[in-house]
């Protein structure tokens, strides 16, 4: 749901703020569910049991200074607690120092939270300073995984990388004992089959080896790919791999919304459409064929029919390129 929200803003608009955007989802969700309210005041914050007024976004006035604008302010008459929430952004201009100069002008019990996507450790001692990640956010909400509005914002946060655990289990290390006979394993049948891409699909470029490890971190996959095949301008690929998140080997096309031929390629494909798992996204299409793992796990014959697959999938992709001439394809497939 938000980040659908998100999605809509960044349509609307050429600046999205996520940091302000996550804040009030939080401050939001803390206004609507009390209960979650007291326990991430009493709990999560340490802050006494009491009942507090949130607010976001507010502006204080320094003399001889520059002003602050507070993301997230918990008071009531005993205390004021500010919140500075950071995401993909550093700490402003001396901004720290200046909201504690602001909480300095105060009577009553005073608070300074530092709430940080990444580690970034801060030297400051007044106020009651303490520093906090998203993740720990992340954590204190599983607590409530009977709350929909909850559940939905800790979507959010993973989706944004905002929710990682730091918590080793004695799986994950089984899993990096498996990890390199895996990555083995995968190579070789990428290798395998290489040969055989690159005769069907002949092009000037060179052939992309794509087995990073960001690539696996960031995009759960392993390939092979040719790019720049369709039209002079605009992003295009076409590649073949495994990809790691729900097992299974594909072969694909993405054109990019910018290519000159997006629109045509988009006409061109509707008659064979049925053929491909079709994704239409903002920023450019993809089409594709894939198979689960599952079907060849423990087959003794795997190999020959993971390769058989793929030689298949490049031939149904070969005949599409082979009828749509009207496209400007780089790639030679006759």
């Amino acid at each position: 749901m938000f980040n659908q929200l998100l999605k809509l803003y960044r349509s609307h608009s050429k600046k999205t703020p996520l940091e302000d955007f996550t804040t009030e989802i939080l401050v939001g969700l803390l206004n609507i569910e009390k209960e979650i309210k007291n326990s991430f005041i009493s709990d999560f914050l340490e802050l006494p049991s009491a009942e507090y007024q949130l607010r976001t976004q507010v502006k204080y006035e320094l003399k001889n200074d520059t002003n602050c604008i507070v993301d997230f302010v918990i008071e009531n008459d005993d205390l004021i607690c500010f919140i500075e929430n950071k995401v993909n952004s550093k700490e402003g201009e001396r901004q720290l120092e200046r909201y504690g100069k602001v909480l300095d002008s105060y009577s009553k019990n005073t608070k300074l939270l530092y709430c940080t996507k990444y580690y970034d450790n801060k030297e400051y001692s007044k106020h009651n300073f303490t520093q906090i990640r998203w993740f720990e956010v992340a954590k204190f909400l599983n607590t409530f995984n009977n709350n929909s509005f909850a559940i939905e914002f800790i979507k959010f946060l993973t989706t944004h990388k905002m929710a990682q655990k730091l918590t080793f289990s004695a799986q994950d290390f089984l899993t990096l004992e498996n990890l390199q006979n895996i990555l083995l394993i995968t190579n070789e049948h990428l290798d395998r089959v290489k040969p055989v891409f690159q005769e069907t699909f002949k092009s000037n470029k060179k052939i992309s080896d794509v087995r990073s490890a960001s690539q696996v971190i960031n995009h759960n996959r392993l390939i092979f790919m040719f790019s720049d095949i369709i039209s002079e301008n605009g992003w295009s690929e076409i590649k073949y791999g495994f990809q790691l998140d729900n097992p299974s080997i594909y072969v694909g096309i993405w054109i990019d919304k910018t290519n000159n031929d997006y629109e045509n390629f988009i006409k061109a494909i509707e008659p064979f459409k049925d053929q491909f798992l079709v994704n239409k996204m903002d920023i450019g299409i993809s089409i594709e064929l894939k198979k689960g793992i599952s079907t060849y796990l423990n087959d003794e014959q795997s190999d020959t029919y993971i390769a058989d697959w793929f030689k298949n999938a490049f031939n149904t992709f070969e005949k599409l390129i082979k009828e749509t001439p009207e496209l400007n394809w780089k790639i030679n497939v006759a």
